[in-house]
């Protein structure tokens, strides 16, 4: 398992499991006991992590925006290595495609069901409440359809080219993908591509040093 590569999604910092499991109080004091272990784990076990440049700019401003102090974002580079896919040399199976293509069409068809649902209850609502304001009448309706549209078309599937680039790189490094994104652990599944989590790689790096016999976190 010694040199292992893992290609890192935005969720490897963020998953509140692995806040938990480490014992931090809080995001910063999160990232540095993650950064800490990725760092034991490259040093004593020659793991080696990437990520895409898209994913590696998304993850700072995530980190930034939610209270990471800049000089702890700034540690990211030590350890994470930034890579963009080699897109036009990687390829994807045809029937994984097919596949592909019929789930998306599934799921605009379900979209329209659920625009064409929201648009009845509008029209029955506003005929049954006509004394009542606009916005009170149609503002609940458009958040109900914003989130059951975005269940509908986007919840499992990959929808940008952000996490599209990651499988790639993953697929082209033979690496271990690590996320909590439904989506890109479909997509990266059938693809034949190892998926784990945020919290399982933390109990994959301490269950190796353990094995191997490398002690605890480096100092």
């Amino acid at each position: 398992m010694c040199g292992m590569k893992l290609v890192l999604d935005t969720t490897a910092f963020s998953d509140a499991r692995v806040r938990e499991m480490l014992g931090a109080s809080s995001l910063e004091e999160a990232v540095e006991k993650i950064l800490d272990l990725l760092a034991t784990a490259s040093e004593r076990l020659g793991y080696e992590f990437y990520t895409t440049p898209r994913v590696y700019e998304e993850l700072r401003g995530f980190l930034l925006r939610n209270g990471c102090r800049e000089e702890t974002v700034d540690r990211l580079a030590g350890w994470i290595i930034v890579k963009s896919p080699s897109s036009l040399e990687v390829s994807i199976p045809a029937y994984v495609m097919y596949r592909y293509v019929g789930d998306l069409r599934r799921r605009m068809d379900k979209g329209l069901r659920v625009a064409e649902w929201a648009v009845r209850r509008a029209a029955r609502d506003a005929r049954d409440n006509a004394e009542a304001e606009l916005d009170d009448v149609v503002g609940p309706l458009i958040h109900r359809l914003r989130e059951d549209y975005r269940l509908a078309l986007r919840h499992g599937i990959v929808d940008s080219e952000e996490d599209f680039e990651l499988v790639l790189l993953a697929r082209e490094l033979d690496a271990t993908l690590v996320t909590s994104d439904a989506g890109i652990r479909s997509l990266s599944e059938s693809l034949g591509i190892r998926v784990v989590d945020a919290p399982t790689l933390v109990k994959i790096i301490r269950e190796r040093l353990r094995l191997y016999g490398l002690g605890g976190l480096r100092a």
